[in-house]
């Protein structure tokens, strides 16, 4: 009989981020496949959890993400959106992070970089994910761009729900003896793996 270790990282969320409320930098509208998120009004807070409005992606197909945002004035912003694509908790990997532009002296209009056509990738997880949009000021030229883990700084956070449509998520049978149910899920999942004999295991 042979074992084998496996290494499990659990990750309760995504980073927090925030912005402030000294200002009125921020983000007045996320339009995206059928998310249409129009709010033009006072900022009220350095972070909204909009993750209650979702829409359904497929994975390998392309949508137009659009986002709206005021400058407060006569100022530069720049907007920066994330996707979770892999659903580890983290927007660092390569192919996650969406510029939209570097604005300047806008009243609830369109970033320079939209529409921007966004591309889900083919080996996306299925299931829920989150889709982060940050509006920040930069001085002009000084080209301090949002992180995507960042609080405190001139601007504001929203945060959106993505549902991967992946044949993958469908399909449990895609390792002959691992089973990961239900699939897709939202966080509480099963793991079944039943080795066809002792010498199959390496």
């Amino acid at each position: 009989v042979r074992s084998a270790s496996v290494g499990l990282e659990v990750t309760d969320g995504v980073c927090p981020s925030a912005g402030d409320l000294s200002y009125q930098t921020r983000t007045t509208g996320v339009i995206f496949n059928t998310i249409n998120n129009l709010n033009a009004g006072a900022k009220a807070l350095p972070y909204s959890d909009f993750t209650g409005i979702s829409t359904d992606v497929e994975a390998g197909l392309d949508y137009d993400l659009t986002v709206r945002a005021d400058s407060d004035g006569n100022f530069q912003i720049i907007t920066k959106v994330w996707v979770d694509w892999n659903q580890n908790c983290s927007f660092n990997d390569p192919g996650e992070e969406y510029d939209l532009g570097t604005s300047g002296n806008i009243i609830d209009q369109p970033t320079t970089g939209s529409p921007l056509t966004v591309t889900v990738p083919s080996d996306a997880v299925g299931g829920t994910t989150i889709m982060r949009v940050s509006t920040k000021y930069t001085p002009t030229n000084a080209n301090q761009f949002p992180t995507s883990c960042e609080t405190g700084f001139d601007g504001e956070v929203e945060d959106y729900s993505l549902n991967v449509m992946n044949s993958l998520s469908i399909n449990e049978s895609e390792l002959e003896n691992l089973a990961i149910y239900p699939n897709p899920n939202n966080g509480e999942f099963n793991i079944g793996f039943n080795p066809r004999s002792g010498e199959d295991i390496k």
